[in-house]
């Protein structure tokens, strides 16, 4: 009864319709509706990929009137050929009968030489047309007449009621059925098996032991990790899976079928079983993953022994296999074997339940667990013969593809068809043909030998050798140091450095460099001595490079940013008793007393009165030229030693590759010495006879100044990373030199190619590649605008004396589009790592694969090699990564993180946040409490400021694989939104928490907050946080400074607040905002908006060592009255200051009008002996006397003349910037009515309400400018001045119209940002780089 009762279906909706008898409605099975569901989901093109079709060409007498009565006898007996799908996808409808009529074409009229080519256009065109799964039928026939001996029959049946195995039943059904017709018997054919009985027996199979048997078998397969297999694609993978596919079929000769036989007898398999094994091997040839999972599909006919079954019964199982390259092929088969019958045995499971039993994440991009499929279907047509007719099969490949690749062997007892269908949106028709031709030469070499190691089943051959190695004939007795006096013997007079509006000619700069050599010779440096070099970007920095030179030894560039225990950890290494500096750094140095500082600056320096002459000692071309510094996996920096000959090859490598080089005048240096990335410039421009411009970081950086400068200044040549060269385009302009646009240091966007050649700018655009221990670089791609590149720019060919190899984990050569691990080899070679043989040897290995060449280095990046013959790179395979050009090493970030007593563990990735953008995000597991920011002040302390990570999660505890890896699947992901972690959620605890953490969520937007989730880390700013402000005030009618965020910005810290009284609140104007550090403190002093929240940002970006307090204005409690004049504010504020920092230093800063107040602030201090150390302006504007004023004072003369002026400007700004005018001159209009209207009827007194209570400190404070009168400040100042257009007339603009004002020192930053951008946290960087250098400066 039981079983019985299976096959009852209620139903809610209507099956009967008019003109069709439904016989049974019997439910789907999970493999049918898996792919209902993905026809639902994908729409006609998913559908179309289930389009399975096969067509016979018949030779011989046909009888079409037996043919179609043989085609209803079939329908007749198979339940699934009269079946549709309900429309909830849920059951299977079979009717009594449909339309299974053959539509007939005749193309016997057809040329005979086009038959073939109109018979496949048919075939495909009707494959393309998806089936109606709810109406039916869905399956087509077709027959076609070529001529009266040869009839073409096609049939097309959708996957979900008939599967491979089926397609053998129709053809054989339909053959016995065509000769009983054809001599009028009856049918032989015994009962069929029905999809409805097959239906009720998976049902039953679900509820035996054999079925939870077979899950625990797959299961215990998965059940530490589920690999993914991830085949190098042409493309990006969309972020929504496609179908788009095509079909490449091979046919292989019948003497490779007849070895593979052999193998398999050898071995005691089947030759499907030593398919499947060889396919697996080549698998991991193309990826390099040695945990394997393909996908077999599996009849459910035979595993339920139901044989002559039409219907969709395959089981597709997920084949898992382990490959250890050093075994041989023979004894891998010998137990692979084994494991696929295992896996046939347990083949009773589906793909959907087992997916569900996983737990497996879905995603829109991917086909989960098995995106490459195998399968074999041999043997389809055995049992076919119709009488009278010779028949071949043909298998009609589908118009879209469900898997990323789909391997069918296919063909006849005596030869093999390959058919690869593959996704033509992942792969190209000729990476099919490459894997075909891989995959033949692995049968042939298994095969010949099937003893040979899977490490050693690819051909390991050169794929390009007209291509690697490369050779240049070069004079390589010369030095760096002879090119460059060779051209100071021809262009003496030229201009070689320019910097900051001063010049050296090349003669100037030799005699420098001669000076300084004989200098550091004077101090006893052995030959091939190593000098430290720690300073600015200058016409300095050159002298200083070509001065060590010169001395006959090698220069360490050292970035002055670096942590000085950084500095410390080189100087150390490198046994220096000197080093060059200028006068800033020489600052910082001084905490290393062991280290003499030539601050190179100074030009009453001893050096400079040295011997101007070319000194004797004479570098030769194996000497090291420099040593350059780059993050190192142990925890320390490595350093990298290049030698002269090195760098000769590379330039004259240059010249013989790029044309046009030599031709270049003008060079750009925007990038730090430190680095080599900037060296293809120097040394260029310099051993060219160019002119060499130097920029400081902050003007390199600064948009408006560098395409000034590039305007007033044409240079030819720029190299640059490409994030950098994107982050400087400034209103859609591209930074572009006249000749050449060379990109380093990361990968370069194709997109960026189609911005330039949208700006129809004329350079010549190259793609520069290689690591520092092979010398600046080693590969080039010169672009071609006109070529459409699908994602990145190929990293090139090699140039100069080297030689490149693409090399899988056994060192092997990797075959044309097979990612492997880049190996340099050739002239340009770095000597190894200073003092450190052990990683020298480990990454400067034996080449392998040419005994000729000495040493390979192991860049660890990953590359394929294109059919072009280019290289492409696809990113690094340790974990070693480049962010914004920067090389890091995430081991020492994670390193660094376990030296801080509360990290118990850590593990640090990079992750991609914002169109291919990277981020560090480091996972922690901690002692005590989490405090993000004495974390990230503690790194600062050793690490480079990009190798800071900006993104923590805090964890219970890693996960680890089973060998004690960090498993990085199983870590959470990160989120880019604003979304809180919730993973970490902490629901409120009581009412208080609970009341405000829903005003928290509804003003930030959140479904939810935890009560740990920082305010500012989810979005807040001070707009929302005085909507909150308020809102807590109606709710609790308890009025609370804004400030109190700083320190409570929690919902459970913030919460405490609300139990206090009025009298514990704190409504004082000096707020901390980053109370922590060593340093003098910052005191910032609120703008016209009132509110201190806005420097938050700031507090992460600053100086860690550095305590930031900020000063709010009095008022914001109503019980006080806000001060009224400028001399009161600021004496209320010094006053604060004094109580909390009595014996200084003091340094003031003022954002907007508050910079009025802190020079009122330092003009008062300096009245009682309190010396300001540091005043700074942030964008604070003096826009002159007012009318009211000069008329008190009867300045008629000076009243003409700024009318004269401001009328002047207005018509100048309004022609220069029309709408940016109007829309000012709008705005001010109806601000001035407002204030009017407000006049007329202010706003209602009530002090109950925040918004009216910080009005009126708006208010007075307006009123207090108006009357403060400007005075004369003894003090030096620095104005960070925004990029703006000015659109009034302000006198000395330059200056925000402070000059006549400061008696001091007044230096201008331009900040290339606008006014409101100063602190938010997207743009707060650019701002406190800025700031940070210039309070370097200070000794405070």
């Amino acid at each position: 009864m039981k079983m019985a009762e299976a096959n009852l279906i209620e139903v809610d909706f209507n099956p009967f319709e008019e003109g069709k008898e439904i016989e049974k409605v019997i439910i789907l099975n999970e493999s049918q509706k898996e792919i209902w569901l993905s026809c639902i989901i994908g729409g006609d093109a998913a559908s179309l990929a289930y389009n399975e079709s096969v067509s016979l060409n018949l030779s011989g007498r046909f009888n079409f009137a037996a043919f179609q009565e043989a085609v209803n006898m079939v329908t007749a007996r198979h339940e699934a050929l009269r079946s549709t799908i309900s429309k909830d996808g849920e059951n299977l409808i079979v009717y009594n009968q449909v339309d299974d009529q053959i539509i007939f074409n005749d193309f016997s009229h057809i040329d005979s030489a086009r038959i073939k080519e109109e018979l496949k256009a048919f075939v495909q065109n009707e494959i393309s047309i998806p089936f109606q799964l709810y109406d039916g039928p869905l399956f087509k026939l077709f027959v076609h007449k070529l001529d009266d001996e040869t009839h073409y029959f096609t049939i097309i049946i959708h996957h979900i009621i008939g599967d491979g195995w089926s397609l053998g039943i129709i053809l054989e059904d339909l053959s016995n059925c065509y000769n009983a017709c054809l001599g009028g018997i009856k049918s032989k054919l015994q009962a069929p098996d029905q999809i409805s009985t097959y239906a009720i027996e998976q049902v039953a199979f679900s509820r035996t032991k054999e079925y939870i048997q077979t899950q625990e078998f797959w299961l215990n397969l998965f059940k530490d990790d589920v690999p993914v297999l991830d085949m190098p694609l042409d493309f990006s993978r969309p972020t929504t899976r496609t179908y788009q596919g095509k079909r490449n079929d091979y046919v292989v000769d019948a003497k490779l079928y007849d070895s593979v036989k052999s193998l398999s007898v050898k071995s005691k398999s089947s030759v499907v079983s030593t398919l499947i094994a060889a396919f697996e091997v080549f698998l991991y040839n193309q990826t390099g993953q040695e945990d394997i999972v393909l996908g077999l599909p599996a009849a459910g006919q035979l595993a339920s022994e139901n044989l002559n079954l039409i219907g969709h019964c395959v089981n597709l199982l997920p084949l898992r296999s382990k490959i250890d390259p050093n075994v041989s092929f023979i004894n891998y088969l010998l137990k692979r074997k084994n494991e696929i019958l295992d896996a046939y045995d347990h083949q009773r499971l589906t793909f959907s339940e087992l997916l569900k039993k996983l737990n497996i994440k879905r995603n829109k991009a991917n086909i989960p667990l098995v995106p490459v499929v195998f399968n074999v279907d041999r043997g389809m047509d055995d049992a076919v013969n119709f009488s009278g007719l010779r028949h071949q099969i043909i298998s009609n490949p589908r118009v879209s593809q469900t898997f990323e690749i789909s391997l069918n062997v296919n063909g006849s007892k005596d030869s093999m068809i390959f058919e690869w269908a593959y996704n033509t949106q992942l792969f190209t028709s000729e990476t099919i043909n490459r894997m075909m031709n891989d995959f033949v030469s692995l049968l042939t070499v298994i095969s010949d030998n099937p003893d040979t190691l899977i490490a050693d089943t690819v051909s390991n051959v050169n794929p390009f050798p007209n291509i690697t190695p490369s050779s240049l004939n070069f004079p390589q007795n010369l030095t760096i140091l002879d090119l460059f006096e060779n051209v100071v013997t021809i262009k003496a007079n030229n201009i070689a450095v320019v910097c900051e509006g001063k010049s050296l000619s090349y003669k100037e700069l030799n005699i420098k460099a001669n000076q300084l050599a004989h200098y550091i010779l004077n101090k006893g440096l052995p030959k091939n001595g190593l000098i430290p070099i720690c300073i600015h970007p200058s016409l300095e920095t050159v002298i200083g490079i070509f001065g060590i030179l010169k001395a006959g030894c090698a220069y360490v560039p050292i970035d002055p940013e670096y942590p000085i225990c950084r500095i410390k950890i080189i100087t150390d290494e490198i046994n220096s008793k000197l080093i060059i500096g200028d006068g800033v750094t020489a600052k910082k140095l001084n905490e290393l007393p062991a280290l003499e500082i030539i601050a190179i600056d100074d030009h009453t320096a001893p050096a400079w009165k040295e011997n101007s002459s070319k000194p004797s000692l004479v570098s030769d071309p194996d000497s090291l030229a420099y040593i350059i510094y780059t993050s190192g996996s142990t925890g320390n920096p490595k350093g990298v030693m290049i030698q002269h000959i090195a760098l000769t090859d590379y330039l004259f490598g240059l010249r013989n590759k790029i044309p046009g080089l030599e031709g270049c005048i003008s060079f750009a240096l925007g990038s730090a010495i430190s680095t080599d990335l900037g060296n293809t410039t120097l040394f260029s421009a310099l051993t060219l006879g160019a002119q060499l411009h130097i920029f400081a970081k902050d003007r390199f950086n600064n948009a408006d100044y560098i395409h000034q400068y590039f305007i007033n200044n044409p240079i030819d040549f720029l190299k640059i990373v490409p994030s950098q060269w994107k982050f400087l385009m400034s209103q859609k302009r591209l930074l572009a030199p006249h000749k050449i646009l060379m990109f380093g240091g990361e990968a370069l966007p194709a997109e960026y190619i189609k911005l330039i050649k949208a700006s129809n700018a004329s350079c010549q655009i190259v793609n520069h590649y290689g690591p520092t221990e092979t010398t600046i670089g080693k590969l080039i791609h010169l672009v071609d605008k006109n070529y459409d590149y699908p994602v990145i720019i190929p990293i090139g060919r090699p140039f100069s004396n080297a030689s490149i190899y693409v090399l899988n984990k056994n060192l092997k050569i990797c075959p044309i589009g097979v990612p492997g691990e880049l190996y340099i080899g050739g002239l340009g070679l770095a000597k190894g790592y200073l003092n450190n043989d052990g990683l020298t040897d480990s990454v400067f290995i034996k080449n392998p694969n040419n005994r000729n060449e000495e040493k390979i280095y192991k860049t660890g990046d990953l590359v394929k090699w294109l059919a072009s013959g280019d290289i492409e790179y696809l990113g690094r395979i340790d974990d070693q990564i480049k962010i914004r050009g920067n090389r890091i090493e995430l081991g020492e970030i994670q390193n660094a993180l376990q030296k801080h007593q509360n990290v118990k563990q850590s593990a640090v990735f990079a992750v991609e946040v914002d169109q291919r953008e990277k981020e560090l995000v480091a996972y922690v597991v901690l002692n005590s409490n989490f405090d993000k920011d004495e974390i990230v002040q503690f790194l600062r302390k050793q690490l480079p400021e990009y190798m800071v990570p900006k993104i923590f999660l805090e964890l219970d505890k890693l996960p680890l694989t089973s060998n004690g890896k960090v498993d990085r699947k199983a870590l959470p992901e990160f989120n880019a939104g604003n979304q809180p972690d919730i993973e970490g959620f902490v629901e409120p605890q009581n009412e208080i928490q609970t009341l405000v953490a829903n005003i928290w969520a509804k003003n930030l937007n959140l479904e939810k907050i935890s009560i740990k989730d920082d305010f500012f880390e989810l979005g807040g700013h001070s707009m929302i946080a005085i909507k909150v402000m308020v809102e807590i005030e109606k709710q609790t009618n308890l009025r609370l400074p804004l400030s109190i965020l700083f320190d409570n910005s929690t919902v459970e810290k913030f919460a405490q607040q609300l139990n206090k009284s009025k009298q514990d609140i704190n409504w004082d104007s000096l707020i901390p905002i980053k109370s922590s550090g060593t340093k003098a403190p910052l005191y910032i002093v609120h703008g016209q908006g009132m509110n201190i929240i806005v420097f938050k940002p700031l507090a992460k970006e600053i100086d860690p060592e550095r305590p930031i307090y900020g000063l709010q204005p009095k008022g914001l409690n109503p019980e006080i009255e806000p001060s009224n004049t400028i001399e009161e504010i600021a004496a209320d504020y010094v006053n604060e200051i004094l109580a909390n920092n009595p014996n200084g230093p003091y340094l003031l800063m003022g954002y907007s009008s508050g910079g009025t107040i802190a020079l009122e602030m330092s003009y008062q201090m300096e009245k009682i002996g309190k010396k300001v150390s540091f005043l700074g302006l942030l964008d604070t504007y003096f826009d002159g006397e007012s009318y009211i004023q000069l008329a008190s004072e009867n300045n008629h003369k000076e009243i003409i003349n700024w009318t004269f002026k401001f009328v002047g400007f207005g018509f100048v700004y309004l022609f220069k910037h029309p709408k940016e005018f109007l829309r000012h001159k709008v705005s001010f209009s109806l601000g001035t009515m407002y204030n009017i209207y407000k006049k007329i009827k202010p706003t209602k007194k009530d002090l109950s309400n925040p918004k009216y209570v910080l009005g009126n400190i708006q208010s007075v404070h307006a009123k207090a400018f108006k009357k403060y009168k400007i005075k004369k400040y003894d003090v030096d100042v620095h104005l960070f001045k925004s990029n703006d257009i000015l659109l009034s007339y302000v006198p000395h603009s330059e200056t925000n119209g402070w000059e006549p004002y400061i008696n001091g020192k007044l230096t201008v930053i331009d900040i290339p940002l606008e006014h409101l951008q100063f602190f938010k946290p997207e743009y707060v960087k650019i701002l406190s780089d800025q700031l940070n250098r210039v309070l370097k400066t200070i000794d405070y």
